[in-house]
């Protein structure tokens, strides 16, 4: 089973934000090679 790590991180100005980041999971999807299979993603919120 293949597998990737990635980390991605985002500044944001206010303390609570919605940041869009469905094109940087994308870009992260393909080159990763992984044509078929789940993706899960995890979040870290430093205050």
């Amino acid at each position: 089973m293949k597998s990737l790590t990635k980390y991605l991180t985002f500044n944001t100005k206010e303390k609570i934000e919605f940041v869009n980041i469905t094109s940087q999971v994308e870009d992260v999807i393909h080159e990763s090679g992984i044509k078929e299979g789940g993706a899960n993603f995890l979040r870290r919120i430093r205050w």
